[in-house]
């Protein structure tokens, strides 16, 4: 009778164990890589953006708005497809994009990059980085997601 009992034990521990390795198996790279900090060579802004700074005092209405324009801007593809709700690069559409969309929960990674260069990147796109230009919001708007983007790394 116990050794019923322990041939059952050892065929759940084997089985647990194959679905184990079958996961990590057919789990993508992507999601076990250290995404922070997050290496990049995107092409540095011009001297007159890297000097900017945001106009915006990061108002709770400010982050409100820029996480709704984040979320859902009609115009053009909405940021949250390719950088997901969460801010961490994992979008639907970010998912296959190599390099990954850029992860905005990593302080680290984030504590780099000026206003002026996200304002500029966001506004001009990065062709390399599949990152569309959004030269066609007003630059308000586009401060205002600066202001939500930045909540993700805090």
């Amino acid at each position: 009778m116990k050794l019923v009992y322990y041939k059952k034990k050892l065929l759940n521990i084997c089985n647990w164990f194959a679905l184990s390795i079958a996961c990590c198996v057919m789990t993508p790279v992507s999601v076990f890589s250290q995404d922070c900090p997050q290496p990049r060579n995107i092409k540095s802004a011009p001297e007159t953006y890297l000097k900017m700074t945001s106009p915006l005092k990061s108002s709770p209405n400010d982050i409100s708005e820029g996480r709704d324009l984040y979320m859902e801007m009609t115009e053009s593809l909405a940021c949250v497809h390719c950088h997901g709700p969460k801010g961490d690069g994992k979008g639907e559409l970010g998912i296959d994009i190599e390099p990954p969309p850029r992860n905005f929960t990593c302080a680290e990674t984030m504590k780099t990059i000026s206003d002026g260069q996200m304002f500029w990147v966001m506004k001009s796109g990065s062709p390399n980085q599949l990152m569309p230009g959004y030269g066609g919001l007003a630059d308000e708007a586009l401060w205002k997601i600066i202001s939500f983007v930045r909540t993700f790394a805090k």
